[in-house]
């Protein structure tokens, strides 16, 4: 299948580019890491803000799949308002550049992660074409992966919504699959709860993995993510949340294996952090969590640990697993840990390799 990415907020980044590693076998990864190996600065609003105004979102969304019907003419109800947003992002690129990647970044309310919007996203071959969209956009990338199409009247009506939505399926039919990547950002209604748009979230993860295109999660989005997790797409769920961090992480990990890693983010942190210690700031409320080795699904994908989480004594908010009687952190998480280079800690960033059809 594709990449399907977890991580903590990062706050720099190079550019998504197709990598060899992609060819065989997509992959299930955490977001990357800021490249610098010195404390970062976070200016980040107070998690307060992840569940403000959840009910006048939904009532102003699409909840019921679309289905094809809905496309043909004299059907369409959607007025202009109605549409998702879609924002080129990387529009002054030169256009006589040859697109080489595809970044398909979707936010579902505020953003906590500019990363894209900040950072350029550069190419050496040529150029990444960018585009940002709102979570209503989901049913429609995901009805128009399984070929359906627009009515006249609808085309009509939305003629520059569709030719947006068209430009970026023009690139995801030229470009490999494998050069393709979504990226759910971290934003204000993820959290501890599902996506708003749960069933077709789902959809649209199981289409890009076995399509061998790549999908990446951020923060608050993997704790949605976990919540709304459907073990009969993606295998078990081996992601067991036990506490939440509101202050910074002291990341170890092997530099060597990051440098090597099909992350090029990841790789300027082993190239810049080559002592295997990264300390970065982190947004109030952000997940922790381990590893139920029993839930290894190691027929439906290969599970890769590439940097761990080791301050526990800065963990709060903190989950009595498995109904235990103790709330004891060490007595209840130690088992669920992971380990690098014999070095223990909750996951900082995961890949779940896929195997079976773009997994």
């Amino acid at each position: 299948m594709g990449n399907m990415s977890f991580s903590q907020n990062e706050k720099n980044n190079k550019s998504f580019k197709k990598s060899d590693k992609f060819k065989s076998e997509g992959n299930l990864q955490q977001a990357p890491l800021p490249n610098s190996n010195q404390e970062l600065a976070n200016d980040l609003p107070d998690a307060s803000l992840q569940k403000q105004n959840i009910q006048s979102i939904q009532n102003n969304i699409l909840l019921n799949s679309f289905s094809q019907n809905y496309y043909e003419d004299g059907n369409s109800e959607f007025q202009n308002n109605d549409l998702p947003k879609i924002y080129d992002l990387n529009s002054e690129e030169d256009p006589n550049l040859k697109v080489v990647s595809l970044i398909i970044t979707i936010k579902s309310g505020e953003s906590y992660d500019n990363l894209f919007r900040k950072v350029p996203q550069n190419a050496p071959e040529g150029r990444v074409a960018l585009f940002e969209v709102d979570e209503k956009a989901i049913i429609y990338f995901t009805e128009k992966l399984k070929n359906l199409e627009f009515g006249s009247e609808f085309c009509e009506k939305n003629y520059e919504f569709v030719e947006k939505i068209n430009e970026i399926f023009d690139y995801i039919e030229q470009l490999e699959p494998e050069s393709i990547l979504f990226n759910y950002e971290c934003c204000s209604n993820c959290g501890d709860f599902n996506f708003l748009l749960e069933a077709e979230t789902n959809e649209l993860i199981d289409i890009v993995l076995k399509r061998k295109s790549n999908f990446m999660f951020s923060d608050f989005s993997v704790k949605s993510l976990l919540s709304n997790w459907d073990e009969n797409l993606f295998g078990k769920n081996p992601f067991l949340k036990f506490a939440e961090c509101s202050s910074h992480f002291n990341l170890k990990f092997d530099s060597e294996v990051l440098k090597k890693c099909n992350s090029p983010q990841l790789q300027i942190v082993g190239t810049l952090c080559e002592n295997g210690e990264c300390k970065i700031k982190v947004m109030p409320g952000t997940i922790v969590y381990g590893v139920n080795k029993e839930k290894i699904d190691q027929d439906s994908y290969d599970l890769n640990i590439l940097t761990i989480i080791d301050n526990k004594n800065n963990f709060e908010n903190l989950f009595s697993i498995h109904n235990r009687e103790s709330n004891n952190l060490n007595e209840n998480m130690e088992e669920f840990l992971v380990d690098i280079n014999g070095k223990k800690g909750a996951v900082g960033h995961a890949i779940l390799k896929y195997k079976l059809g773009g997994s």
